[in-house]
């Protein structure tokens, strides 16, 4: 239920980055917290918590980074798509005209 929420709540438009600092932190305590509890499991707290906080900062800028390279990709990719189609229509109205954009 709670996993519904967030996601719900991650799609509106008011909710900030997860990079300002109280989400961060909070990413980073719950990090910690899941990485010691799994560390404690197994008699190395200490390690479990500074994995789950490195695991946390990882996560944060790394799924920022990503989710910014496939907006790249995609915006790319979007205009290539918008370019060809441009030069088939124009190619199917005439052959004789060039489009300004396919030369």
């Amino acid at each position: 239920m709670l996993a519904i929420g967030e996601l719900i709540n991650d799609k509106l438009p008011k909710t900030p980055s997860r990079k300002v600092p109280p989400q961060f932190i909070a990413r980073i305590l719950m990090g910690a917290l899941a990485g010691g509890t799994a560390g404690a499991a197994h008699s190395v707290l200490g390690y479990g918590v500074v994995l789950g906080i490195l695991g946390a900062v990882a996560g944060t800028y790394g799924g920022a980074w990503l989710r910014a390279k496939l907006i790249e990709v995609r915006v790319l990719r979007n205009s290539v798509f918008r370019k060809l189609a441009a030069c088939d229509v124009s190619l199917h109205r005439s052959l004789r005209q060039p489009h300004p954009i396919c030369g």
